[in-house]
């Protein structure tokens, strides 16, 4: 199984792949700090759906219902947690 390092680097890459920037800290707020707009918020769980293979609830990306996913390290949590269901 990857390591949660793993995952929080592929998640950078995704971050760093929408928006264009050359670097992207662990903490760092999408909406707030990353100015993402719901599109940006849909192409990274799309991204993340596809390339680990888990579904990225809407209602809990930092502009849905209930913001679980509001920076790199909650979304790489997020997929670690998932993936670890998936493996027991």
């Amino acid at each position: 199984m990857l390591t949660k390092e793993k995952i929080q680097a592929e998640v950078e890459k995704l971050v760093l792949d929408i928006t264009g920037a050359d670097f992207v800290a662990p903490d760092v707020h999408f909406v707030d700090d990353l100015t993402f707009d719901s599109l940006d918020e849909l192409e990274l769980a799309m991204k993340v759906e596809t390339l680990f293979d888990i579904p990225v609830p809407d209602d809990i990306l930092s502009m849905g219902a209930n913001p679980q996913l509001v920076t790199v390290k909650s979304m790489a949590d997020y997929i670690y947690e998932e993936l670890s269901k998936v493996k027991a």
